[in-house]
């Protein structure tokens, strides 16, 4: 919930916005964590290795942030997993080669960050294999890593058995951990037993979230069968797509909320779920859950021509529903009406950050439940140095303060790429473009959320809530970096008081850095 100062700095701000001052134009504070070239802890310098094992630092909300880098040489790399605290220390907490308990005896061959808690935790996920520099080696098995305490330990193995007795087969299909040190395991079992979902804490251990055939939620008359898209939504706390009675009349579907120690509830059924103005809700689109135990997601309901339309619905952690807008609708500041709809993100103030699309050309939106929505870029639009337009918008990010960060590509001159920030008390910004000069260089390209190689990682955290974003850049001259750029807060004398009292501080569009000349 949105604290009473909070409303108060937004409602005054909103009241003033013509009569005071835009704040002086911030400088983005660049801390760069792994460079080309620069040494790593332990003193050998930080190499590249081409798209092998690249991505982008995951972050946490006390300004720490977790990644894999590489050191060595370009024939035999070492892969390290390292944490930055918030004064910029470096830490290795892994590497390449080393040996753990309950690994069997195999080294680690190969790692990538996962998560990075506020209490402490590490999550990693690797590959063991028994020879390293072996690009086919005999044996390779996937496993889990955490740091709790300052211990690492393999959370699971591929062929270790299971909490409920049956062995890991994919432990690699869904690894999550969340801010309050919950991780989040899905495995498709070994043929002796089904997919299965699994929740860990340091403090309790293993709870089992879904087995196939041990629950029957209230209202279903058989047990659950298959789960799918399991997601967090709070402490202790996970949602998953699940279905009892498949190939039978009486199928029943939908989502459901699983809670620690309270066990499983049907949040949306998919056979029978009714909209606000009692409307029939059919083809429930992906769902995006906060904190809360709520979720955003996409739904259809009858109309005359076509004979359904799509609406943006939120739900309680209740299940009920509310709708917010519908394909047709005209959004504030929009030219032609919405086609489409695509839900990114859902914070714990209820606000949904989403793309829409109109006409031709998608659009980035906020939808607020208070203000209603927001267009914070367009593709066509003019980016915000007044130099290109946007072309593709992607990889989108929300923080609970309703901040948002996203990749671009651009055109101008030539098409490129750019990485920009928005605020609402200061609009949109540009954070860093290709073309910019950095590092002795210019950056000829720009990942942002961005998992690599063959893992698929749904829950990355490229923006946390102190207005921090991630990235990886690649310059001109062949280096490479890992970085974390902060937008900070602008002193500004129109809102030094209303800024002191009520944190409705404003900040302005960054003036634009020294460019490559095309």
């Amino acid at each position: 919930m949105m604290t009473m100062t909070r409303w108060i700095g937004v409602a005054v701000a909103a009241l003033c916005a013509g009569q005071i001052a835009r704040a002086a134009p911030p400088d983005v504070h660049r801390q760069f964590v792994a460079v080309t070239g620069r040494p790593a802890t332990g003193g050998s310098a930080f190499i590249d290795v081409g798209n092998i094992l690249t991505e982008t630092p995951v972050l946490n909300d006390r300004g720490e942030a977790l990644f894999v880098a590489f050191t060595g040489t370009p024939t035999e790399p070492i892969g390290g997993l390292f944490h930055v605290d918030a004064n910029g220390n470096q830490r290795r907490l892994a590497s390449d080669g080393d040996i753990l308990p309950g690994a069997g005896g195999l080294f680690i061959g190969t790692m990538i960050s996962l998560g990075i808690d506020n209490v402490g935790n590490f999550l990693s996920a690797t590959i063991f294999v028994d020879e390293l520099f072996n690009p086919d080696p005999p044996i390779a098995q996937a496993g889990v890593l955490l740091e709790s305490d300052g211990t690492l330990q393999v959370l699971a193995r591929d062929g270790q058995a299971r909490p409920d007795g049956a062995n890991w087969d994919s432990v690699l299909l869904l690894p999550e951990l969340n801010i309050f040190g919950d991780v989040l395991l899905s495995d498709q079992g070994d043929g002796a037993s089904g997919p299965a979902i699994f929740m860990y804490h340091s403090d309790t251990g293993f709870d089992t979230v879904f087995n196939p055939g041990t629950v029957t939620p209230p209202g279903h008359t058989v047990p659950l069968e298959a789960a799918f898209a399991a997601q967090f939504a709070g402490p202790g706390r996970a949602i998953f797509l699940g279905a009892s009675g498949i190939g039978t009349p009486a199928v029943r579907s939908g989502y459901f909320t699983w809670e620690r120690g309270a066990g499983v509830t049907q949040l949306l059924d998919a056979q029978n779920l009714t909209g606000p103005s009692g409307e029939r809700v059919t083809g429930i689109g992906i769902i995006h859950a906060n904190n809360l135990g709520e979720v955003a997601f996409t739904g259809d309901v009858p109309d005359v021509d076509p004979l359904t339309v799509e609406v943006l619905f939120t739900a309680d952690a209740n299940g009920n529903l509310t709708e917010r807008f519908r394909v047709g609708d005209t959004l504030p500041g929009a030219a032609q009406p919405v086609d489409d709809i695509a839900v990114e993100g859902y914070n714990d103030t209820g606000q949904v950050i989403l793309t829409v699309e109109h006409s031709i050309d998608d659009a980035l939106v906020l939808y607020d439940p208070t203000d209603g929505a927001t267009i914070i870029a367009e593709e066509g639009d003019q980016t915000p140095d007044g130099v290109g337009r946007f072309d593709e918008i992607f990889q989108i990010e929300m923080n609970e303060h309703g901040q948002v960060a996203f990749l671009a590509s651009t055109t101008d001159s030539a098409t490129s790429e750019g990485i920009y920030f928005y605020d609402r008390s200061f609009g949109l910004v540009e954070l860093v473009e290709s073309g910019d000069a950095m590092l002795g260089g210019f950056v000829d390209d720009l990942t942002f959320d961005v998992s690599s190689g063959s893992f698929d990682i749904e829950q990355r955290r490229g923006l946390n809530d102190l207005a921090q974003v991630a990235l990886r850049l690649t310059l001109d001259n062949g280096g490479s970096a890992l970085a974390v750029f902060t937008v900070p807060e602008p002193a500004t004398a129109g809102l030094t008081i209303a800024g002191a009292i009520f944190g409705t501080g404003r900040r302005n569009r960054y003036p634009s850095p020294t460019r490559k000349k095309s």
